[in-house]
């Protein structure tokens, strides 16, 4: 008989806590990142300004894409899409790809048989988010003969199991280093 009310504590726990997890998130609507399970909310709150974080978290973008980063040699390279975690098709896809790899960096491989892994999630969003400064934002040059007409957000995010445990990772200065926010208008 103990045993069944231990086990019926149990799951009522775990019915609080995961209810818990769940409306953490609800509060924000869908296709934001705030919404998205991927992205740390604490992150961009880190990263930007309290009025930029807000305004990102937020406002609904048009495409999201989650592009992987794997060790080649020695450089930490995001060129896998992964199609199972992107929104809504493919039609930005070239662009998140070519945006993540502004991410690619070198990496220290000192013969270890575990690699370094990375993560960057890249969000569209149609004309620039309110919110957010200009002057926080890089302009990246197309081929298209038109003015800025999307923000793009790039979301690096830092999955070495070593530098969580507080081991010293070193990265070369050829992109951004670590998980970061960076901020982009271009012309499609």
């Amino acid at each position: 008989m103990p045993a069944v009310k231990l086990l019926r504590s149990v799951a009522l726990l775990t019915l609080l806590t995961v209810a818990g997890f769940v409306s953490a998130k609800s509060g924000f609507a869908e296709n934001t990142l705030g919404a998205n399970s991927m992205i740390p909310n604490s992150m961009i709150a880190e990263e930007l300004e309290p009025l930029a974080a807000d305004a990102l978290l937020n406002s609904p973008y048009m495409a999201f894409y989650q592009v992987n980063g794997k060790v080649d040699g020695n450089m930490m390279r995001f060129s896998k899409l992964n199609t199972r975690e992107s929104f809504p098709d493919d039609r930005l896809a070239y662009a998140a790809k070519s945006i993540a790899g502004m991410a690619d960096r070198a990496v220290n491989n000192t013969g270890s048989r575990i690699k370094e892994k990375a993560t960057a999630y890249v969000a569209f969003y149609e004309g620039r988010v309110p919110g957010i400064s200009p002057e926080h934002i890089m302009v990246l040059t197309t081929s298209a003969q038109k003015a800025p007409n999307v923000m793009a957000v790039l979301i690096v995010k830092d999955n070495n199991s070593a530098s969580k445990k507080g081991s010293r990772t070193v990265s070369n200065t050829s992109g951004p280093e670590g998980s970061g926010v960076y901020l982009f208008e271009l012309a499609l």
